[in-house]
């Protein structure tokens, strides 16, 4: 992908090596835990796996370390989700010194958590960037951002950050995890 100094396929060999990685932790040959991690403190190690296509989940139980497969193409804002002790993590996968961060899809992956009694605390999400990811920003949009049904403050608050690529690591490793970002 490098060579064709396409930007746009640059980004997706980035963003499919990076999904790859996180199959690899859950498909862990030989017994071995792995864990994903960003070598910056932030860690998870999935425990199950699930898809959501914007309406709905392929199966009804979460469990506490949850990847969340997004099956809808381009639904804009995160490529896939973790779910880990009541925090929902959006990931943006990037090769491009910014993206846009559209509140209204990760409000619809919230709800439908919420719809299926799994609770929801907080919410992060995360821009994975390839390279110079210090210099990384997110666009916001104003769709879904602000208050909801005339109450007084938002339905839930966005943690946002950045981050290098992910990459597997073993337990002794781990400093803390995505949920403590």
């Amino acid at each position: 992908a490098n060579s064709t100094k396409n930007p746009s396929l640059q980004g997706w060999a980035f963003e499919l090596e990076q999904i790859d990685l996180i199959r690899t932790s859950i498909d862990s040959n030989g017994g071995i835990v792995k864990y994903v991690t960003n070598g910056k403190g932030w860690s998870f190690h999935p425990t199950s796996q699930m898809e959501f296509n914007e309406t709905n989940f392929t199966c009804e139980v979460v469990e506490s370390a949850t990847v969340i497969w997004c099956r809808k193409w381009n639904q804009g804002c995160f490529d896939m989700a973790f779910y880990m002790n009541t925090t929902l993590i959006t990931v943006q996968f990037t090769v491009q010194k910014s993206h846009s961060l559209k509140p209204d899809y990760i409000r619809k992956l919230r709800k439908a958590l919420l719809d299926k009694d799994v609770p929801v605390d907080k919410v992060v999400h995360i821009g994975v960037i390839e390279k110079n990811w210090e210099e990384f920003n997110f666009n916001p949009t104003t769709t879904g951002v602000g208050k909801q049904d005339g109450k007084k403050d938002p339905d839930f608050k966005i943690v946002v950050c950045h981050s290098p690529p992910l990459k597997l690591t073993s337990k002794q490793d781990v400093e803390c995890d995505f949920a403590e970002p």
